[in-house]
């Protein structure tokens, strides 16, 4: 998307290991951020992304802090 980094910081979610990514697109009035969650579990490859308007780091991090791991019927996250 053409962003530029502004942070990043390694998480950790029921045990699985992961990182977090803050950063900016656009500029002037189409100036906007986001945040990207990923979390590897081998095989799996998990994303989940928070883009929107300049201002909005506090839903964006309420809507990432709802992601969670649950068992699956093998047993698996």
């Amino acid at each position: 998307v053409g962003g530029t980094l502004v942070d990043s910081e390694f998480v950790e979610t029921n045990g699985i290991p992961g990182m977090l990514f803050t950063f900016d697109v656009g500029t002037g009035d189409q100036a906007g951020t986001g945040n990207a969650l990923v979390y590897y579990d081998a095989p799996r490859l998990y994303q989940s992304f928070a883009l929107g308007f300049t201002g909005q780091a506090a839903e964006f991090a309420a809507f990432l802090d709802t992601f969670t791991f649950i068992a699956d019927e093998a047993g698996d996250s």
